[in-house]
This record gives structure tokens, sequence and C-alpha cells, in this order.
């Protein structure tokens, strides 16, 4: 249980970032 619960927050973490990126990504490509 507690490997899952760790498994599950570093797919949020990873998630999180790969939206910042593209978030930036795309705020750059509009200016």
């Amino acid at each position: 249980m507690f490997n899952k619960k760790l498994m599950y927050y570093k797919v949020i973490d990873l998630f999180k970032l790969y939206n910042f990126h593209i978030n930036f990504i795309f705020i750059r490509f509009q200016m």
C-alpha cells in the first residue's frame, strides 16, 4: 500500500512537471 502511494505521488509530480513545460512552451510561442 505504501509503495502504491509513493508511485501515485511520483506520477502526479511527473504530470505537473510535464504540464508546466507545456504551458511554458505555449506561452513562449504566443508572445
